[in-house]
């Protein structure tokens, strides 16, 4: 049997009209850290970074490579580097952060709200300490797709409610085909290129010059014969969007140390 599911994960939603920078400690200022934190084997039924009230933080199935892209605000395409063990072991980790910190006052409308900077940060502070994490940003030319209007009318609306919950998926089904469904709401086109990013796994940089937020929801012109990619691409296409190939240097995060974690 298959499953029907969107391709959902929890990132925020702060992307610029290029490929965004990594977020990264500003010079001369210490990390920020968790007040406590705990690393253990996988076992969580779910996948992803999540946030709860208080600014704490529950990471399920993460491996390190994932755990990099959310400390550093990244797609995938963007992380080089490491032994292999980091792209396939899993982790889950709960963490606190200190009482005195702005992200103690957190408290996100839901577990998949995005981190605050301040979190990301010291999760960067936990893979440092833990995980022995040492990188170098490197700028690199690699291909990537731009997101772009294709000419044809736009098929975005203004969003039903501004004040809501921003999403973008692409419906896949768990044997890993699509079937072309695709929704975005109250979503910029700089997050729907974050988003393009992490389900393409492939960099995509918005240079659509469009502003604000939007709906849109798109049909499944064919269920039954779709992959990923191709559901992907002919959704921006209905949209009056179009996905172009081409190169682009990016910021990459290069991993040159890692280790397993320290005990807990």
């Amino acid at each position: 049997m298959r499953y029907l599911l969107f391709i959902v994960l929890a990132i925020s939603i702060a992307f610029g009209a290029h490929a965004q920078a990594p977020l990264l400690p500003q010079p001369d200022h210490p990390l920020p850290e968790f007040a406590a934190a705990s690393i253990k084997p996988n076992s969580a039924r779910y996948i992803g970074v999540y946030v709860k009230p208080g600014g704490r933080i529950s990471a399920g199935n993460c491996t390190v490579v994932y755990l990099v892209t959310e400390a550093f605000h990244i797609p995938r395409s963007r992380v080089t580097g490491g032994p292999n063990w980091i792209d396939s072991t899993q982790f889950d980790i709960e963490a606190v952060p200190p009482d005195d910190s702005s992200a103690r006052q957190y408290n996100p409308a839901a577990v998949n709200s995005p981190m605050t900077d301040d979190q990301r940060l010291m999760l960067q502070a936990l893979l440092r300490d833990r995980f022995g994490l040492k990188y170098r940003v490197v700028k690199q030319e690699q291909p990537v797709f731009f997101l772009q209007r294709s000419g044809k009318p736009l098929k975005l609306v203004p969003p039903k409610d501004p004040k809501g919950f921003t999403f973008m998926g692409v419906n896949t089904y768990s044997d890993g085909k699509g079937n072309g469904e695709v929704k975005g709401t109250n979503t910029t086109m700089g997050y729907t290129a974050l988003r393009l990013s992490q389900i393409l796994q492939h960099t995509v940089i918005d240079r659509t010059n469009l502003t604000g937020s939007y709906d849109f929801h798109v049909e499944a012109p064919d269920a039954e014969n779709a992959d990923i990619p191709n559901a992907t691409f002919e959704g921006m296409k209905a949209l009056g969007l179009e996905l172009k190939s081409g190169r682009a240097p990016v910021d990459m995060i290069v991993i040159d140390e890692v280790s397993q974690p320290t005990p807990n």
